[in-house]
């Protein structure tokens, strides 16, 4: 059986979880005082489907990460774009970057301790606008993560072919 040095992990799906665009809309609601009648959120996630398919939409999310300006220039041209009110635009975009609105995995610390205790190294490669080394230590994670590559502080995002070359900052990989 192989050996391995090291295991990386992204942050979003695989450590965290990251809300459906209803939950998303219900939320921001819920936050402003807002009843969120199911026929509303519907038609809010519509708009932003439909939105994300206008090509200024497309070239924004496709670079959206590599800074969080261009994160938040993206995600406010979607918003507008699918006719969302500031209020609810600026709540909604609020959310994306707050810990408890992207919740560890139940198993996620126990998983991350185990492997960091096995001797494994451990790195986060994440497409993201925020520093989850924050997220990390609010949920105990951060002692068990060895190394981190966030995109918006490399300026590039995946599937970008120099995300490779950037995360070889991960003890034990070798370049292949």
């Amino acid at each position: 059986m192989a050996r391995f040095d090291a295991v990386l992990f992204d942050w979003m799906l695989t450590l965290a979880h990251y809300p459906s665009p209803h939950q998303h809309v219900q939320t921001a609601m819920a936050a402003l005082g807002r009843t969120a009648v199911t026929g509303d959120v519907d038609r809010i996630v519509e708009s932003m489907d439909r939105a994300r398919q206008l090509p200024d939409v497309q070239a924004a999310e496709a670079v959206e990460d590599t800074s969080a300006a261009a994160h938040h220039h993206s995600e406010h041209l979607l918003y507008r774009s699918a006719g969302i009110d500031a209020d609810l635009a600026d709540e909604m975009y609020r959310l994306l970057g707050t810990p408890s609105f992207h919740l560890p995995y139940p198993d996620a610390l126990p998983a991350l301790r185990q492997l960091s205790e096995s001797g494994l190294r451990i790195g986060v490669v994440s497409d993201i606008h925020v520093d989850l080394r924050v997220h990390a230590e609010q949920f105990g994670f951060g002692q068990h993560i060895d190394a981190w590559a966030l995109s918006y502080e490399l300026g590039v995002q995946k599937p970008e072919p120099s995300w490779r070359r950037s995360s070889s900052w991960v003890p034990g990989r070798s370049e292949r």
